[in-house]
This record gives structure tokens, sequence and C-alpha cells, in this order.
């Protein structure tokens, strides 16, 4: 691995895709950076290849007009909630 990529996987939330249980060949980096506009710090998800092509279908699926819509930011909220809960990082609500 690179100098560069280890140093921002060290620093971020980061979803191994270990607990899948699967050992996939050709792990995929996935950032989430919805919330960039807001000042919200992107998010790093080491994943199996197939998570990047489900949330690519879950928007393809969702996406209303220009700006997609409520319904598929929604959803996408939703996967990555799940992203984080397979990763056993506490949630907000969880602090709240």
């Amino acid at each position: 691995q690179e100098p560069a990529i280890s140093a921002v996987l060290s620093q971020h939330t980061l979803l191994m895709f270990e607990r899948y249980g699967v050992r996939e060949r050709f792990p995929a980096l996935l950032v989430n950076r919805v919330g960039a506009a807001r000042g919200v710090q992107p998010e790093f998800y080491v994943v199996p290849i197939d998570k990047c092509y489900e949330l690519v279908g879950l928007i393809r699926m969702h996406w209303r007009g220009l700006s997609g819509g409520t319904e598929v930011w929604r959803e996408v909220a939703k996967f990555f909630a799940d992203l984080k809960n397979r990763a056993g990082v506490p949630s907000e609500e969880a602090h709240a």
C-alpha cells in the first residue's frame, strides 16, 4: 500500500471487508462525501466491490429529478448507516 493511502485509511472510519465473512480479492475504497458541503468530514470504508455496485444500484433506483429527491438521500443515509453498523462504529444517536 502506498503511504498516502495508508495515512488516509488509518485516520478515518473503516469497514474492513472481512466483516462480511468473505475474503475479497479486490476490495474497494468507498468514500462518503455527501455532507462535505456542510462541513461534515468524509468517511472512508474498505468494502467488497459488490457494496459499491449495490450503492450505485440504490442511487439509480431511487433518483428522481435533478437533485435526486429526498427518497434517494434517505436511502443513501441508510446504506452508510448499515456500513457503520457492520463496522461496529457507534451511531451518533447512541451518544445523544
